[in-house]
């Protein structure tokens, strides 16, 4: 099957219209610019598993966006995956600049994400929904 998919998560799950979407799987917000993916059967279960998960609170996605040396935002990954206490978190790597995204059972408090909105490097920090 294959149709648009969100260009963070390839979810198949939106809200809005064409000109203003947000993926119900990972939050992304943006445009419908008419590509298409192919997916897979296995590819959309999984999809609808993630959709159910969201919308019973048992997945939230924690964003982060990091900008400055390689060092120091090496240093505030470490940081930050001790502080949710995850093993890894998917991203891009820029010049200079990181974003990653990583999937959690449970949503971090309040002051875990103050905490890592703290650490050098850190441009912004989020967890959605």
């Amino acid at each position: 099957m294959s149709g648009f998919v969100c260009p963070d998560c390839s979810g198949t799950y939106f809200a809005g219209k064409k000109d203003q979407l947000e993926c119900e799987l990972c939050g992304w917000v943006g445009k419908n610019d008419g590509s298409t993916a192919w997916l897979t059967d296995e590819a959309y279960d999984d999809n609808a598993r993630r959709h159910a998960a969201v919308n019973a609170g048992k997945l939230f996605v924690f964003r982060v966006h990091l900008k400055g040396p390689d060092k120091d935002r090496d240093a505030a990954v470490s940081a930050i995956m001790k502080l949710l206490s995850i093993s890894g978190m998917g991203g891009t790597d820029g010049k200079g600049e990181t974003r990653y995204k990583a999937e959690l059972q449970t949503r971090p408090s309040d002051e875990t994400i103050a905490k890592i909105k703290k650490l050098k490097t850190v441009e912004e920090a989020s967890v959605w929904p």
